[in-house]
């Protein structure tokens, strides 16, 4: 099943919870799947240090070819990005998407896609354009499968890629697609979050940021 970003801390317990019964009968999807929720409850808020105790020891023991180890290994990738770990981030962005791709499950692909397209904008890559293609894919792939927290991720995190290098004319259809997508999900507060940054980059360049998430 798709995953959905989750608001509330509490949430974290919950998936834990699952994710030791999971162990108790064996069930190996399921525990990967609930640690991989816990440690994405802990990326939004965001608290890095959490969802790295939650996710490290889980990838360190996962193969590639066990069942649903794309999660882990894709939310793992995206708080080392959000750590500047880029390296690391693009490492295991790989894994996720070796681990995903077999299967078919795009939303771990897509996640994986937007992760390794930002984490090879690092200083120290250059890998601009490769970057921006890998994500306008992600786009592509996003949207024919309706994951719309991924297809709005990926649309935030391609601004960050380009902001400072393409025209206002190639950014403001992203920000319309994307106020669409949230509007049309109920998410008000992420419709008008784009709202307000489009609005100030259409009247100065100065205002022109967003972060990668």
């Amino acid at each position: 099943q798709t995953m959905r970003y989750l608001p509330q801390l509490g949430a974290v317990e919950h998936a834990k919870k699952a994710a030791e019964l999971a162990v108790e009968i064996g069930d190996r999807s399921t525990e990967n799947r609930a640690r991989a929720v816990a440690g994405q409850v802990y990326v939004n808020h965001p608290l890095g240090a959490d969802a790295l105790a939650i996710l490290e020891p889980a990838a360190a023991t996962l193969g590639e070819d066990e069942p649903d180890a794309g999660p882990v290994f894709s939310e793992l990738a995206r708080i080392y990005m959000m750590l500047d770990r880029d390296e690391e981030a693009v490492t295991m962005a790989e894994r996720a998407l070796r681990a995903a791709g077999p299967a078919r499950d795009t939303d771990v692909v897509v996640n994986a896609m937007v992760t390794r397209g930002s984490a090879i904008l690092g200083p120290t890559s250059g890998r601009f354009d490769e970057a921006e293609a890998t994500m306008r894919g992600a786009i592509t792939l996003a949207d024919r499968a309706g994951h719309i927290s991924a297809a709005l991720r990926v649309r935030n995190n391609l601004i960050s890629a380009v902001i400072g290098d393409a025209p206002l004319g190639t950014l403001i259809p992203i920000w319309d697609e994307s106020i669409e997508h949230a509007l049309r999900s109920g998410m008000a507060g992420c419709a008008a979050q784009h709202l307000i940054v489009r609005a100030i980059s259409a009247a100065s360049t100065a205002g022109r940021e967003t972060l990668r998430a």
